[in-house]
């Protein structure tokens, strides 16, 4: 984690609240198959949120690989 921040908030309710996390980590894929192999330079960002429920739990997650425009010289 290089950088992150959390705070609570409530609803306008006035009843409920949430707690919001914002925050920047680093990871390294390392892969064995050549057809995979452009995840090691590439750049993704994700977003999670958790859901509570009666019966638990839930945590989603999304990732996103970022494509640039190739840049002619």
């Amino acid at each position: 984690m290089t950088f992150g921040g959390d705070w609570f908030q409530m609803d306008a309710d006035g009843k409920h609240g949430r707690v919001n996390f914002r925050g920047i980590a680093q990871t390294e894929y390392l892969v064995a198959d050549p057809k995979l192999r452009f995840l090691e330079s590439s750049f993704i960002v994700g977003s999670a949120q958790v859901l509570g429920h009666e019966n638990g739990v839930n945590i989603q997650n999304r990732q996103s690989l970022v494509i640039t425009p190739k840049v002619s010289e």
